[in-house]
């Protein structure tokens, strides 16, 4: 949303230069921005501490 707000003229002007800035937007939010949901880690952060917990790939075999 808060991309959209300070972008919304592009979508009528220049679209490909929107989709550029969204795609970077999308890098920054996903991956280095910190959230205070995650502790005020980044999501590839919180994901590369929790997937050491997690043993959902894991495979079992008898």
């Amino acid at each position: 949303e808060q991309f959209i707000e300070f972008n919304e003229l592009l979508l009528f002007e220049d679209l490909n230069l929107f989709n550029q800035r969204m795609a970077e937007y999308l890098v920054l939010y996903n991956s280095k921005r910190p959230h205070k949901s995650l502790e005020l880690m980044t999501p590839v952060d919180y994901i590369l501490r929790e997937s050491k917990n997690c043993n959902m790939w894991w495979t079992h075999t008898t």
